[in-house]
């Protein structure tokens, strides 16, 4: 059991400039800052083990985005995009008392200390070029890519003889880089808007440098990958059509994936990697149809899609007593994803209602290890539907009220081993006094398990004014108007159910204004 107070302190700026130089050129910039303080204090009970962590967390982040936009005439054009941004978060991480990390050592660990700190920069620039013939449209794209990650970390334990161990074990002093040039070109065809048909072809050249000071250990190497998608398009009528596209692509190993020492990651958690840096092969599948009525307001799609990749992460997990330990691997193995979605949308007219419909099933095929399991087979089912109402009242009055339902089971080796089905329902009441005025309230249900009694009503309630030279905005915000002190979620996994019980604020009432020039 863990209890978790966070206190996040947010200092953001963004700045925005465009400009039209002429009617056919056209650039804007981006501009974004980011820091922020977290301080992050825990009181956990671990295998009645009373515990007190504490996280000091410092993130910066900054990023630059420039776009510039050239029409050539009717039929091309002409884009550059360029992209830096550069982060960092430093962290201290204190639990007391501590997990022993040496095996050689039997007496208490009065206090682990872990400091670490993570430093990325990117820099990404993109020539885009379009073109048409007709019928026919091509796209060529240069792009390059230049990523450096920096990962340092260093866990050490106070023992009660008033000693201090670490080792190489829970140690990381990681650098992970990587430039990647690449062309992308893609030809789209369509044949009196019945038929039609894409291809793509992407060649991407990789060169990395993986360099590991703790444990000697350095990687300098070069891969060529070559990406493919395929596309198809038959439209049965102006309403209705099919489409069928495959892909194929490579993705390199993320940073996440490449540490190897150790990283305490919460009061009981550990992590690391055993590295390899062969690249993730990922085969995806689509089919779907669409209608579209807008006469009678009816619209439809349903799609079928599959992915398969060839070899992927899997996790081995460690569960014992005082610790869960979990070491990321990578098998010639892969897993498989399967999916299905139906939206459908309605208007009815004697009842003056629209109906949607929105739903999606998905079964996934995974493998993990636990504890001194062998590979284990996992199957993961999951239903989302949603179901939409909105009446066409007359007047200054709308309704809408939207039921959502979701449902969790996951199997081991076909046998059913967790499962898990929650309910929310959302009633919105709107109402307009012409163009300046306007307000709304929503009415909530949550049930965040259906197989217990802890459900939860919520009111929230909005006004909006804008002044009449449309300068300044009013508003009036009144939140947990029925004072949900406490609110309840849960998590599940083939082997696990978590309960994470939050602190809410109590209602209240706040009111803003806006203005722009």
């Amino acid at each position: 059991m863990e209890n978790i107070s966070k206190k996040p302190r947010l200092y953001n700026a963004n700045i925005f400039a465009e400009h039209k130089a002429t009617d056919n050129l056209t650039w804007e910039y981006l501009g974004k800052l980011n820091y922020q303080e977290i301080d992050f204090q825990s009181h956990s009970i671990n295998n009645s083990l009373a515990q007190n962590n504490q996280v000091e967390t410092t993130n910066f982040f900054t990023k630059h985005n420039f776009n510039l936009t050239y029409r050539i005439d009717e039929k091309s054009a002409f884009l550059t995009n360029a992209v830096y941004a550069k982060s960092r978060a430093p962290q201290f991480f204190s639990l007391a008392p501590g997990l022993n990390i040496n095996e050689e050592f039997s007496g208490n660990v009065l206090q682990n200390n872990q400091d670490s700190r993570f430093d990325k920069e990117t820099f990404k620039l993109r020539l885009d070029y379009y073109r048409s013939f007709g019928n026919l449209k091509w796209r060529m794209v240069g792009d390059y890519t230049g990523i450096a990650n920096d990962l340092n970390s260093v866990l050490t334990a106070i023992q009660d003889d008033n000693s201090t161990y670490t080792s190489e074990e829970y140690q990381n002093n990681l650098k992970y880089g990587y430039k990647l040039p690449s062309l992308f070109t893609s030809l789209s065809y369509m044949y009196q808007k019945k038929y039609g048909f894409g291809l793509s072809l992407q060649g991407q050249y990789y060169d990395f440098l993986l360099e590991d000071k703790i444990r000697n250990t350095r990687l300098d190497e070069q891969n060529f990958v070559l990406s493919s998608t395929v596309k198809a398009l038959y439209n049965f009528n102006r309403k209705s059509g099919i489409m069928a596209s495959y892909s194929y692509s490579e993705i390199a190993p993320q940073e996440n994936n490449l540490f190897e020492g150790v990283v305490l990651t919460g009061f009981r958690n550990f992590r690391n990697n055993e590295a390899d840096f062969k690249f993730l092969k990922t085969h995806s599948y689509d089919l779907s149809y669409n209608y579209h009525d807008f006469f009678t307001l009816t619209t439809f799609s349903a799609g079928l899609n599959h992915s398969y990749r060839k070899n992927n992460f899997f996790s081995r997990t460690l569960i014992n007593a005082e610790n869960t330990i979990s070491t990321s691997f990578l098998l010639p193995t892969g897993n498989k994803d399967y999916g299905l979605f139906v939206n459908a949308e309605q208007y009815i007219h004697f009842l003056r209602t629209t109906f949607q419909l929105n739903g999606n099933y998905n079964l996934s095929f995974d493998k993990n290890i636990v504890n001194d399991s062998d590979l284990r087979d996992i199957q993961m089912r999951n239903l989302f539907v949603s179901l939409t109402l909105r009446p066409g009242l007359k007047g200054k009055f709308g309704l809408e009220n939207t039921t959502n339902f979701s449902n969790s089971e996951y199997f081991l080796e076909e046998t059913l081993q967790n499962t898990f089905s929650s309910l929310t329902n959302n009633f919105k009441l709107i109402y307009k006094i012409g163009e300046r005025l306007r307000a709304n309230t929503v009415f909530s249900f949550v049930a965040p398990d259906l197989d217990s009694i802890n459900n939860y009503w919520f009111w929230d309630t909005e006004i909006y004014w804008t002044s009449k030279n449309k300068k300044f905005d009013y508003s009036i915000i009144a939140r947990n108007l029925t004072n949900n002190t406490r609110f309840e979620t849960i998590s599940i996994s083939d082997y696990s159910k978590r309960i994470s019980s939050h602190n809410l604020i109590e209602r209240f009432v706040i009111g803003s204004v806006s203005f722009r020039f």
